[in-house]
């Protein structure tokens, strides 16, 4: 039951846990030269001086998960920055440095080096959160030190927010506990008094709607944060959503589960036996019910781990093991083109898949036409298909030259769906799109 001292009582343990960051960057000084242009030797036309840098001012939160002095907070709060103070609500100061961090899931481990043991703030857990419970946000919003809202758990997985612009994995709890700028690091706190999230982000377009990194996923990479260094395992495969029109075409009982739309060449899937076109249903024992569960699934398991997955292709639930290499700096992503032709206008084709392949050219190994031409606006261009690319098969069936093609297109139903997979260079893609 909620009592009238229950907010005064989180308030009194939690704010000596949380702390105020101000940090300084050096910001080139760009605006001059946009003006006026540069001079080759150095001079400005009023003869004033002109600093080549200055110093910017951040302001953010974060809050105490050790007694020795370690500190949660959003990597975008201390990115770049040559210097960051912390204030605790006593007005003790300490100068901060940065012990890990990692820009994907914008959290960071930050260090002080305390005069006494400090006041924790307790991590618990997000896994359980419901929708509908009270939750506490506490922090520094317009840089008016431990500020104490309330809210609502609004809704969980929210995940097309982008707070740094490069999140990769993102699993947001929604809020309308006020969050503001300033409260980024802070703490999200249940009623019991424990963390279970770092408030993040907040909508520019809608007022009282706020983001939190849920608290598991921070407590996953903790011990790699401590370590200074982020090592995640890699599937190898670039995914998507199975909407509705694909589940229907492909005789799924749901839409659930992630759309293998390309497999790095060479990479974990690849050696596993993921085609494209594949759609993962299960991973290590994990119902997959959207496409984006799987990235940090395939990223938190462990480099070198085999495990089980479950893929549907041409109707059938295939079961697979993949055995999880390191992520690499960049995927080995190659050749964007193929070899070019001569379009030779072929008629059903490049009316109802807007896109001209050659003809009479069969490939080296016996598989597949190559596009010529794509029309612009065309439902092919619209699903991403380029000049060059080949068509290897179409709805599962194997594709030999463009006749071949011409009379499955022919077949098709009017506004029908076409799976396509697809070879770009040394890639293999899968598009999806509706006939005209």
């Amino acid at each position: 039951m909620l009592r009238s001292d229950t907010f005064v009582k989180l308030a009194a343990r939690l704010k000596p846990t949380v702390v105020s960051i101000v940090t300084e960057r050096r910001i080139a000084n760009t605006y001059f030269h946009q003006q006026w242009g540069v001079d080759p030797f150095g001079r400005n036309p009023f003869n004033m001086p002109m600093p080549r840098q200055f110093k910017g001012r951040g302001q953010g939160t974060g809050f105490v998960i050790n007694a020795k002095g370690y500190i949660l907070t959003n990597n975008h709060v201390i990115e770049n920055a040559t210097k960051i103070t912390v204030s605790f609500d006593d007005d003790e100061t300490y100068t901060a440095n940065v012990i890990g961090a990692d820009p994907k899931t914008d959290v960071a481990l930050i260090k002080i080096k305390p005069k006494k043991p400090l006041q924790v703030a307790p991590l618990g857990s997000s896994t359980n959160l419901k929708v509908g419970e009270f939750v506490v946000a506490i922090g520094n919003p317009f840089g008016l030190s431990h500020t104490l809202t309330v809210g609502v758990v609004s809704a969980k997985g929210r995940t097309s927010i982008r707070p740094s612009g490069r999140l990769l994995y993102a699993n947001f709890i929604q809020t309308d506990a006020s969050i503001n700028p300033g409260n980024s690091g802070g703490p999200l706190i249940n009623l019991r008094g424990e963390v279970i999230g770092i408030n993040s982000a907040i909508r520019k377009d809608g007022q009282g709607i706020g983001f939190a990194i849920p608290i598991d996923m921070v407590k996953t990479l903790l011990p790699q944060l401590r370590k200074g260094r982020i090592d995640r395992s890699w599937l190898g495969v670039m995914i998507g959503p199975v909407t509705r029109q694909l589940a229907t075409s492909m005789k799924m009982k749901d839409a659930h589960g992630a759309l293998v739309r390309e497999v790095v060449p060479s990479g974990p899937a690849e050696r596993a036996g993921i085609q494209p076109g594949d759609v993962i249903r299960e991973f290590n024992g994990t119902a997959i019910r959207t496409f984006n569960q799987l990235p940090w699934l395939a990223a938190s398991l462990g480099i070198g781990k085999t495990v089980p997955l479950k893929v549907l292709r041409n109707g059938k639930l295939l079961t697979l093991r993949v055995k999880l290499a390191r992520f690499p700096s960049q995927p080995n992503r190659l050749s964007q083109r193929g070899p070019q032709y001569q379009d030779p206008g072929n008629g059903v084709v490049e009316r109802r898949l807007g896109l001209s392949v050659a003809s009479g050219i069969r490939s080296h190994n016996g598989r597949g036409v190559s596009v010529t031409n794509v029309e612009q606006g065309g439902p092919a261009y619209l699903a991403g298909m380029r000049r060059g690319d080949r068509i290897i098969s179409l709805n599962g069936s194997v594709i030999g030259d463009a006749s071949e093609l011409a009379q499955i297109v022919t077949s098709l139903p009017p506004n029908g769906f076409v799976r396509l997979v697809v070879q770009r260079g040394s890639r293999r893609i899968f598009v999806a799109f509706s006939l005209r």
